[in-house]
């Protein structure tokens, strides 16, 4: 536990970083993974959620940055809708970040509120929308989509695709969709690793308390880490560290989180 929940990261030069969560029985984990520019996928550590979800991720983004994780050249958090998990982003790293909301919750969430012939249609079309790689032709797409549902009187559907409409499309405004959308559109990275870590602890049948939870995730993460894949077109992340130093630039006095001069250049 000490070695997984204590080693340093500011060896790492990441460009992404995916965070979501898993539950064990009555026990919500929340675990942070990181995308090296070399594309390789580095679990950074994880914390015991509850109702306070909020105060919970600051701790942990908090004890990512102690631990030396390096942002002043910007990051890409790719996340679900979550707000408690927006806002402790928002507040702990401040301009350094760009958020990518998961396509497929935003997607699913909206298609929860139609009947089954109209999920068949509009499922398909944000799917066509999401995977369009120019910013303005994306967003024309969805706006488009927007104004059929609100015509049609689909107004909760309309409006859960209103909400967060230009997280969804960070990675075109930052014109890496094309070259990387397969692995940064979604959270499937990250929730590759939640798979595994089920198979990993089907066997444990009672979740006693939270520090049998931490544990076996320290061990299991550990285990896991090794084998976890490259993501496909990784040599095109010089790219998307570029678009991330341009789009921090532009920020009107973006706050600076902690002290330290960036580690890469």
């Amino acid at each position: 536990m000490k070695e997984f929940y204590e080693r340093p990261l500011n060896d790492y030069d990441l460009v992404g970083l995916f965070i979501d969560g898993k539950y064990f029985r009555k026990h919500q984990v929340l675990i942070a993974m990181g995308l090296t520019s070399e594309g390789k996928k580095v679990v950074l550590g994880c914390v015991e959620v509850g109702s306070e979800s909020q105060e919970a991720t600051k701790g942990l983004l908090e004890d990512l940055l102690d631990r030396g994780l390096q942002i002043h050249q910007g990051l890409l958090c790719v996340v679900d809708g979550a707000k408690g998990l927006h806002a402790a982003i928002k507040e702990v790293f401040g301009g350094f970040v760009q958020v990518q909301r998961c396509c497929w919750h935003k997607r699913e969430n909206v298609v929860a509120h139609m009947s089954k012939e109209d999920k068949l249609v509009y499922r398909a079309r944000l799917q066509k929308a999401y995977h369009i790689p120019d910013y303005r032709d994306a967003k024309a797409e969805l706006l488009s989509i927007k104004d059929d549902l609100e015509a049609s009187n689909q107004l909760k559907a309309m409006k859960s695709l209103e909400e967060g409409i230009e997280e969804t499309l960070t990675i075109q405004r930052l014109a890496i969709a094309k070259e990387l959308g397969q692995s940064l559109r979604t959270s499937n990275c990250i929730e590759n690793l939640n798979s595994t870590l089920g198979r990993l602890t089907r066997n444990v049948c009672s979740w006693k308390n939270s520090a049998q939870v931490h544990r076996w995730m320290a061990l299991a993460l550990m285990y896991a880490e090794p084998k976890l894949q490259t993501i496909p077109n990784h040599q095109h992340l010089l790219k998307l560290r570029e678009a991330l130093i341009k789009a921090r630039t532009r920020l009107p006095n973006p706050k600076i989180p902690f002290s330290p001069q960036p580690r890469f250049h």
